[in-house]
């Protein structure tokens, strides 16, 4: 039972459920997939954000791509998911589908301002930016995986408020710190703030501290774990302090 409470904890990280029987597969938004012991109806008592579109299937609304709507009304159309999976949509659940997207489909209320997050660890962006979606809805997250980081910085300053710099020390160190240098080098950028992330017990603290990071976290890889940290995180520099204006 533990599995299947851990494999739902975060939904965010589902792109949907095939059902056999009393058994069901979870497929990751990763490409990653477990087959739990429990039928897709308790699944689907669980996950209520979720659609049913066949009795087969169950989908997360966020990965759905677009819909491919059959010309032949007595036939279902598809759904089309962001990795481009395609899956059969049943006659009856079709309504619900397409009622659910559009809804989805309403847009959002201009955001205020926004965080960049330097980092290549999919699962952790998709939590993070579900955790600011929620507690911040007007604070807008950028994923910033590989290339040139301080041109990508420079031009969100430009068009947008960003108040906060995420960068995951794990992955590409190198170049990171080096961001790191050059950003308080650069005049228009030195005073955004910034939090570095690293693994348990490694050396990076001082030498990030060194180079004028605001803060040093250590990042946990267990999900929950991380999802609280970042709250913490969140919390302090988006709700409590006062942030210069770049």
């Amino acid at each position: 039972m533990g599995l299947i409470i851990n494999t739902l904890k975060h939904p965010v990280l589902i792109s949907y459920l095939s059902g056999a029987n009393n058994y069901s597969f979870v497929h990751f938004r990763t490409g990653e997939q477990l087959l739990i012991s429990k039928s897709l109806r308790f699944l689907e008592k669980q996950l209520p954000d979720f659609i049913r579109i066949h009795k087969t299937l169950l989908i997360n609304p966020e990965c759905v791509k677009k819909l491919q709507h059959h010309p032949h009304l007595k036939t279902s159309g598809a759904v089309v998911l962001e990795d481009d999976t395609i899956l059969p949509v049943s006659r009856r659940q079709w309504p619900i589908l397409v009622q659910s997207v559009w809804a989805n489909d309403v847009p959002n209320v201009e955001p205020e301002r926004s965080v960049a997050f330097i980092s290549n660890d999919f699962t952790k962006s998709l939590l993070l930016r579900q955790l600011i979606n929620n507690h911040w809805p007007l604070t807008l997250l950028h994923v910033i995986e590989n290339g040139a980081f301080l041109s990508q910085l420079l031009v969100m300053a430009e068009t947008e408020r960003p108040v906060l710099l995420l960068i995951d020390l794990r992955q590409a160190l190198p170049s990171r710190l080096t961001l790191l240098r050059e950003l308080k080098e650069t005049p228009r950028l030195r005073r955004l703030p910034v939090v570095l992330l690293i693994s348990p017990n490694t050396g990076f603290t001082r030498s990030g501290y060194a180079l004028h990071a605001n803060s040093v976290v250590i990042m946990p890889n267990d999900n929950g774990e991380f999802v609280n940290m970042m709250e913490q995180v969140c919390s302090y520099w988006l709700t409590m302090a006062s942030l210069p204006v770049i």
